[in-house]
């Protein structure tokens, strides 16, 4: 019984971890790429503010955090499920003490765990928390996406 509520209280606690908002700017996207690669949407809900705003494609944007968390999910019930992602060159510009914007290439990998090319590019604004940093907006580009329409 002992080692069943040890076992229940760290299954809560890793849970708790995973949803924490990350405590700096610079560690969103790993938080990010980590709640991805769970393939888990709850993941996802300690990361967005509760009035976010999510561009996952040039044509569409969501609104709160239970529409994005929900997009996510269907996205990883179908084609995301079967993706890897990992970030690199991050970079992190200071808005204010409480507010930064995050860019950084989400590259997916290839089932040999090479980067495919071109990798995506993820734009985060992110706000601070008392319990964190949040994402504010969010756009994910994909490799040659355009709003201009060629003429």
């Amino acid at each position: 019984m002992i080692r069943s509520m040890g076992l229940s209280a760290l299954l809560v606690t890793c849970t708790l971890v995973a949803r924490a908002a990350p405590p700096t700017p610079e560690l969103t996207a790993q938080a990010f790429v980590d709640a991805w690669n769970s393939h888990d949407a709850q993941n996802f809900e300690g990361l967005f503010t509760e009035d976010a705003w999510w561009v996952p494609v040039v044509e569409s944007r969501l609104s709160g955090r239970a529409q994005i968390v929900a997009d996510l999910k269907q996205a990883h019930a179908i084609w995301a499920g079967r993706t890897t992602m990992a970030s690199s060159d991050v970079v992190v510009s200071p808005l204010s003490d409480s507010a930064a914007a995050v860019l950084f290439k989400a590259g997916f990998l290839g089932q040999d765990g090479k980067r495919m090319e071109p990798p995506n590019v993820l734009l985060l604004a992110v706000v601070k928390t008392p319990d964190g940093w949040r994402i504010k907006a969010g756009q994910l580009s994909k490799p040659g996406a355009t709003a201009m329409p060629a003429k």
